[in-house]
Parts: structure tokens; C-alpha cells; sequence
């Protein structure tokens, strides 16, 4: 499952792929996101890039999105504070078509 609901937001698994050519969702899968960043993982500049797409894809403040485990790794869980899984599953499809 992709995004699971909490009463304060929302869930995303994610994996990143650090060191793109450009900032994308690459793939929209049952047990992840894929999502490409051009940062490399060093000094959490991938981590950083990460929470900065999803803030202007999701139209939230950087700090409304936490990484909540796995921040040197490259499969996440992060929050989405104020938005519910419907909200988050429509972005998603919005941004990577």
C-alpha cells in the first residue's frame, strides 16, 4: 500500500533514487513511490531535495512533510501532514502524467 491514513495526514512509502537528471516521480507501484532527485544522498541534500518536491508538488510547507524513518536509506516513510490519502493519491496521479 502506497499511502495510508492517520488522523493527522497521511503516509507515503517512498524510494528515492538520489542523483537524477531532474526532480520526478518515476513510478507509482502498490508497496512504493519511486521518485527521482537530483541531489546527491551526502550531508541529506537528497533527503532536503526530497521534502521540497513534494512541498511544491503538494502545494504544503516543507515542514508539514517529515521524514519519519529510513533518512539514510533509500526507502522512506514519510508524513503528509494535513492532507488525507484521496488528496495525496490525486496529486500523485496529477504530477507524474
Amino acid at each position: 500500500m502506497t499511502t495510508i491514513n492517520s488522523e493527522k495526514g497521511c503516509y507515503l512509502k517512498i524510494r528515492i533514487k538520489p542523483g537524477a537528471s531532474k526532480n520526478l516521480i518515476l513510478d507509482i507501484r502498490n508497496e512504493y513511490i519511486k521518485i527521482s532527485v537530483k541531489a546527491s544522498p551526502v550531508e541529506n541534500k537528497a533527503n532536503k531535495e526530497l521534502i521540497l518536491f513534494l512541498s511544491k508538488n503538494f502545494s504544503i510547507s516543507k515542514s508539514g512533510i517529515k521524514i519519519v524513518s529510513g533518512a539514510t536509506s533509500r526507502t522512506k516513510l514519510i508524513k503528509i501532514a494535513g492532507l488525507n490519502k484521496e488528496q495525496v493519491d490525486k496529486l500523485l496521479e496529477k504530477i507524474k502524467s
